[in-house]
Order: structure tokens, then sequence, then C-alpha cells
């Protein structure tokens, strides 16, 4: 019994040693956390790579701008409506409540309309401005203009909400002591006037490249300028006065401003994902022969070929050199010659010897005598000096 006992109590043992064994390789695995919980309760679509990004949400097509354009003409359309029927609005209801709808007034919707496009227009111009800073030709800076530009309309999309340049108009008075005309609108017409004519040539000469924003650009600035105008003049047009042409023609200049950039804005994205086409350059036009030339060339041409029988080669024209240098055929052009001195002594060295008698002239296999070479008198020469020094 007591063996019974001891070997009860060896197996007891083994099985406790082999299931801490086993629990010590078994990998231990944390309770899922709330984050971990919070993230596994999304689906895929929620992943940071499947977000859309800033370039997404800019319109692809010609289509998706042109409702886009719509969309704002008829936000045109409405406002100017209610300002038509403003009267009878405020009749029934109150003056108070109608305010809220006049076109020109401060935080009203038009107000409210133009600050939202003017902020979208400086949203573009960053846009850009970060694709732009990428490209690899524009060593001097250029694309720092789109900062200035996005900063300018900015505060003009402040200043359509809460009219900042008025502000800017005191303080300029009040700093200089000087009014002038307006009571001091001119200071803000002036400043403002010189960067915004400095910042559109500079955006219009980089969207040369994209005809319709920068046709679209130049209607908004040609827009802005009927409407500044029509309002400092104070010309009624009919029963409308100058309030409402004046307040239409900035709200479509503003709209005339965001179509541009945002035309400008796909141009550079498409430029820089390369899916511009390639544009075909103009192939250069031939210049016209001249009449002397080609009459002299084929003067040339028909000498050639009535002497069939001339080995040596034809004479150099007017046409092989420059025109206006020409070789006379009986005199020809002069060679250079390394060793002149020693041709002249060996041509003399040559007569003496022919007039001795000598063996030193060559024939042909017919007996003619022919002139040597340059390379054989080198040679005939070379030899001569050999046997003089007795080699």
């Amino acid at each position: 019994m007591q063996f019974l006992q001891a070997n009860q109590r060896r197996r007891r043992v083994l099985a406790d040693d082999l299931s801490a064994g086993d629990e010590a390789n078994r990998p231990i695995v944390s309770p899922p956390s709330r984050t971990h919980r919070r993230i596994d309760g999304y689906a895929p679509g929620a992943k940071p790579e499947q977000q859309r990004r800033v370039i997404d949400l800019l319109p692809a097509s010609r289509l998706a701008f042109g409702l886009w354009f719509a969309a704002g003409l008829a936000t045109i359309g409405g406002l100017t409506a209610g300002q038509v029927w403003l009267p009878a609005i405020a009749a029934r209801i109150s003056a108070q409540a109608a305010a809220s709808i006049e076109l020109g007034a401060r935080g009203s919707l038009s107000g409210w309309v133009a600050s939202l496009w003017l902020g979208l227009a400086g949203a573009m111009s960053l846009l850009i401005y970060s694709i732009r800073r990428h490209k690899l030709d524009d060593y001097r800076g250029r694309y720092r203009w789109w900062l200035v530009g996005a900063a300018a309309w900015l505060v003009m999309s402040v200043d359509a909400t809460c009219g900042i340049h008025q502000l800017f108009a005191a303080t300029m008075v009040h700093v200089t002591g000087c009014t002038g005309p307006g009571g001091g609108v001119l200071w803000c017409m002036g400043c403002w006037g010189i960067l915004l004519c400095a910042l559109s040539v500079r955006t219009a000469w980089e969207m040369r490249v994209c005809r319709p924003a920068m046709s679209a650009y130049l209607s908004a600035l040609g827009l802005w300028v009927i409407g500044l105008a029509i309002q400092m003049s104070g010309v009624k047009l009919g029963s409308l006065g100058n309030s409402l042409p004046a307040e239409i023609a900035k709200l479509l200049g503003q709209l005339s401003l965001l179509l541009g950039l945002s035309l400008y804005a796909r141009h550079v994205i498409l430029h820089a994902q390369g899916l511009l086409p390639a544009r075909k350059r103009k192939a250069a036009k031939e210049k016209p022969a001249r009449e002397g030339k080609t009459a002299a060339t084929a003067n040339a041409n028909s000498a050639a070929t009535d002497s069939p029988t001339q080995t040596s080669a034809p004479a150099k024209t007017k046409t092989d050199l420059h025109p206006h240098i020409s070789l006379s055929p009986t005199r020809p052009a002069p060679v250079e010659d390394e060793d002149t001195e020693g041709d002249e002594q060996y041509s003399a060295r040559e007569a003496d010897s022919g007039r001795n008698g000598s063996d030193d002239t060559d024939t042909d296999d017919d007996g003619q005598n022919r002139k040597l070479s340059k390379a054989e008198r080198k040679r005939l020469r070379k030899l001569k000096a050999q046997e003089e020094q007795g080699w």
C-alpha cells in the first residue's frame, strides 16, 4: 500500500510539472483594449488610405465646372430677386428681417456668399502653391506669389463680412491727417489697388498656359472695376439705381475669380501628374533660295555636264564658298606647305641634276616625265642626306 501511495504521488507531481511547462510555453494574450475595439468597429473604408485627398474634391470634368458655375449664377439670381422684392417683403414681415437679404448690407446673405467664394479662392491659391513649389524649372521662386494671392483673397473675404476697409481708411486719415475726397476711401483704394495690380499682372502671366483660367481671371478683374466705377460715380441705371448693378458686378467678379483659380488648379494638378497632352511644335519654315544663288548653281552644273572629259576637280564658285568670296579658276587657292623652303631647294637641285643628266627624275611606264609627289620628294631628300653622310 505504501508503494501505491508513492507511485500516485509521483504521478501527481509529474502531471503538475507538465501542466506548468505548457502554461510557460503558451503565448500570453492581453485582453483587447478600448482603442483596439474602437478601431475594429469601423469598416475598411474608414482607413486613412481610403479617404479622399484635397485634390480629389476639385472638379475633374468640364461638366462639373459648368454645374458649379451654374449654381453660382443661380445664387446670384436668387439674391437679385430678393433685392427686387425687398420692399414687399419688408412691408409684409418687417424691415429688420428683410435687411438680411439686402445686397451690400453688412451681415447680409450676399456678404456671406461673397466671403465664402473669396475664402474658397484663397484655398485654391494655397493648393496651387503646394504643388507649384515642386516645379523644377522655377529657379526664381515665382510660386511664392500664390501665397501673396491666398493672403489677399482671405483679407477680401474678411472685408466682405465685416468691412475692415473702413477701419483702414479711418486709420490712414488719423495717421496722415489727410482726408482727401470720399472721406478717406481713396487711401484704401490706392494702397489695395497697387497690391492687387501687381498680383494680377503676375498671376495672369502665369495663367497664360491655361487660357480658360486666364480669361476667367481677367473677367473677374474687369467686373470688379465696373462695379467700383458704378458705385463711385453714382450713375443710376433706370429704376435699379446704382447699388444693385454694382453689387451684381462684384458678385459675378468673385464667382469668376473662383472659377479661374479652380481651372488653373486643375491644370497644375494634371501637369504635375503628366496627364496633359504634349503640345505640337510648328516646323520651322525653310527660307527661299536667292535667285542669284540658284542661277550660279545651275550654271556650275551645266558647265560640269558640258565637259565630261575633264578629270580634274571643278573650280569652286561663289555657291561653294561665302557668297561674297570667289576664287578665280586661273589662280588656284594657296596651299600651305610646311617645308616650302626645302621644296624650293630641292626643285633647284632637281633642275641642276636634270641639266647634268642625272637619273633623279621619275618616269612613267610610257617613258614620260612626271612631277614627284611631296612624300616622294621628302623620301628622296632623306636618301640623299644619308648618302652624303656615308650611311
